[in-house]
């Protein structure tokens, strides 16, 4: 009878972790961004002077800015422009990052040497100063900003995946299958990889998180979104100097930005629960 209680139990907790708050958080960003893409309440760069800065009501439920501008419908449009830099950011460092560790981790030797070297080296430096670099140097726009980010967060990606094939590659099975002639690529692909996915994709959710609260601090500073198109770390920024007559129009942005992030924060733990528990199940 306890058995039966246990697997029951055991079985259980997976679902329970799919169908945790991160998810829920998530879906309900991704939502919004979704509606915010096919459609939203008003034009998000239409300005109407005469109502510029009003309270949340019925007809602007988040309030207006500067220009009347309603808030809510930038925030929609704004939320499609940060989640695509965040998702391509986040694609290109785990692409980079997951190779560069997969090769150390599994290879060792000088390859190991060298590439961990430079990644210690933008390590060291704080991220937002290196996408700071990278921009200035090549310029502001959606694209460089995304890859200023995605190069930002490949060592973090490539120090976790380094880890996970280092203790991989030691396993029984990973061993049994290079005794029985398995190439490199097939014992990284097939036996390592699958057994040991559960640290990356945690990875790549704190990374998603990350790239968003950078792609907004990139645009508070100037470097990012360019007006007139909507951005959440803009948007923060235009409101600094109405904080004192029109409270809502910083706490709109800044909300977002903490909704987003803390979604994405949550849905790292809910994926490292779930697949965790699936593991021992």
């Amino acid at each position: 009878m306890d058995d039966v209680v246990g697997k029951a139990q055991a079985s259980a907790r997976p679902r329970r972790a799919v169908a945790g708050p991160g998810w829920w958080l998530t879906g309900f960003v991704l939502a919004i961004t979704l509606w915010g893409w096919l459609a939203t309440p008003y034009a998000p760069n239409e300005m109407n002077v005469p109502a510029r800065l009003q309270p949340p009501s019925w007809a602007h439920l988040a309030g207006t800015d500067e220009f009347g501008r309603d808030i809510l419908s930038r925030l929609m449009a704004g939320a499609r422009i940060s989640l695509a830099v965040g998702a391509g950011a986040m694609t290109l460092s785990v692409l980079s990052g997951a190779l560069i560790g997969m090769l150390t981790g599994y290879f060792g030797g000088w390859l190991d040497d060298a590439l961990m070297r430079l990644m210690d080296a933008l390590l060291a430096l704080p991220g937002i100063v290196i996408a700071l670099l990278i921009v200035a140097v090549w310029g502001v726009g959606l694209l460089n900003t995304a890859l200023a980010l995605g190069i930002m967060g490949a060592p973090v990606i490539a120090r976790v995946t380094r880890s996970a094939f280092l203790v991989g590659r030691e396993m029984d099975y990973v061993l049994a299958a290079r005794a029985l002639g398995a190439s490199a690529a097939r014992a990284i692909l097939k036996h390592i990889l699958p057994n040991q996915i559960t640290p990356i994709l945690v990875a790549a959710s704190i990374n998603l998180a990350g790239a968003i609260l950078a792609e907004a601090g990139l645009s508070y500073l100037g470097l990012g979104t360019q007006p007139p198109d909507p951005s959440w770390g803009r948007m923060l920024q235009e409101a600094q100097r109405y904080i004192g007559v029109a409270w809502w129009y910083a706490l709109a942005p800044g909300l977002t930005i903490t909704l987003a992030v803390f979604a994405f924060y949550l849905l790292a733990n809910d994926i490292q629960r779930a697949l965790i528990d699936r593991h021992w199940q």
